[in-house]
């Protein structure tokens, strides 16, 4: 997404963003969603490596609670 606008006659537009949305089966609502970002897609042996995710769990988010996995 990019807001655009022209002033004094001149095109000026932002910097994009993008968002990930995680989509939910309202009839399955004590199933977590675990969604996986960017990885390192090569490891060689004994370097990091790190994998980022985030976790929603909706009967501790409903509870108030913080996520297991």
């Amino acid at each position: 997404m990019a807001v655009s606008a022209i002033v004094n006659n001149t095109s000026i537009l932002s910097d994009k963003i993008s968002f990930d949305v995680a989509w939910a089966d309202i009839e399955n609502n004590d199933t977590p969603i675990i969604w996986i970002g960017n990885y390192d897609p090569t490891v060689i042996n004994y370097e990091n490596s790190y994998v980022q995710y985030m976790v929603l769990d909706p009967v501790a988010y409903n509870s108030g609670l913080p996520a297991t996995i």
